[in-house]
């Protein structure tokens, strides 16, 4: 569940580059994609406070109400919404691989699309782009982030003045020149 008012998840107006928090992920989503989301996903079901991540978002189902409405008004064809992990899930839930919509929305693309915003949130936005030059298994792409992460993490400051021939050799960097 969101946790956020509809106010506070504002989706993109179309055109400027949404980038979420630690907390959230931009997912875009063409017309079609948003009212199959809107078919599935609900404000609330009975019993949901007894689940941890409920299929049910009352955030998520204002978001998508606003974003249809803008869409529709403005003449656009896509938004892009700031999900977090709980309505990632909830999509996850609801929304099976083998939906086909008549507007042409299919289950597996909005899976995709949620899948790889989980990615992005579990493991901070790791992705190869460009493609692939090497083909390795996930697990050794894992242990290279690793391995360069803890490359970084024993780099330490120093107090040592550079020995770098860009040194500044007179000491006078910065200094004016006086005519």
């Amino acid at each position: 569940m969101s946790g956020k008012s509809g106010t506070e998840r504002a989706g993109n107006n179309g055109g400027e580059k949404i980038t979420g928090d630690a907390d959230t992920c931009p997912v875009t989503f063409t017309v079609a994609e948003i009212w199959t989301l809107h078919d599935f996903v609900r404000h609330e079901m009975q019993g949901q406070d007894t689940w941890k991540f409920p299929p049910v978002s009352r955030g998520l189902n204002e978001e998508i109400a606003t974003a249809l409405v803008n869409c529709v008004d403005l003449k656009l064809s896509e938004w892009t919404f700031l999900l977090s992990i709980g309505d990632l899930l909830v999509i996850d839930y609801l929304v099976r691989h083998d939906f086909k919509s008549p507007e042409g929305a299919r289950g597996d693309a909005i899976l995709l699309k949620t899948f790889r915003a989980r990615q992005a949130l579990s493991y901070g936005g790791y992705r190869i782009e460009g493609g692939v030059t090497e083909d390795v298994t996930y697990s050794d792409a894992l242990k290279a982030t690793r391995q360069t992460e803890e490359v970084n993490e024993d780099a330490q400051p120093s107090d040592q003045p550079d020995d770098s021939p860009d040194a500044d050799p007179d000491g006078d960097a910065g200094s004016v020149p006086t005519a």
